[in-house]
């Protein structure tokens, strides 16, 4: 009986072990498994902002100039983009092929074609409409030198 209480122990301790992940501590993949990590890095950015508040009777534009950072996002098809100082990061999913197809928050949303082109190159027009007022972000940027994977 001891015995064979024995080895139940000793297979559900080793289906345990074998059935555990190791944490990454929150990590990012290895470089070569994951196909955003060509994107990931120091970028600066152009960025053509346009806005209007009806209620106010106000409009603008701007050209501001920021190096910001492209960082993995929180699933494996997001990343995190920061391309204006004052705004938060903003999270976009994005393909293989470099397309920007959605973003975060739901308030702003993609005009256009956006997308990566290469490695070092990502445009996007980003707008924001809502009652009385919005806006619209168009964004060029280029990955700092020393982040560039040719």
């Amino acid at each position: 009986m001891k015995t064979q209480h024995f080895f139940i122990v000793l297979a559900a301790v080793a289906v345990l072990v074998t059935a555990c992940k190791k944490s990454d501590g929150g990590q990012p993949p290895p470089e070569d498994s994951d196909f955003r990590s060509q994107w990931v890095g120091d970028w600066d950015f152009v960025v053509e902002r346009k806005w209007f508040n009806l209620g106010e009777g106000t409009f603008g534009q701007d050209t501001v100039y920021y190096t910001g950072k492209i960082n993995y996002g929180t699933t494996s098809d997001e990343l995190s983009i920061k391309y204006l100082e004052q705004w938060d990061s903003i999270l976009v999913k994005v393909n293989e092929e470099g397309e920007l197809l959605s973003i975060v928050p739901a308030y702003l949303y993609f005009s256009g074609k956006s997308k990566f082109e290469g490695k070092n190159k990502v445009y996007f027009k980003i707008k924001e409409d809502a009652l009385g007022g919005g806006g619209t972000d168009i964004v060029d940027g280029i990955k700092k030198e020393g982040d560039r994977h040719e």
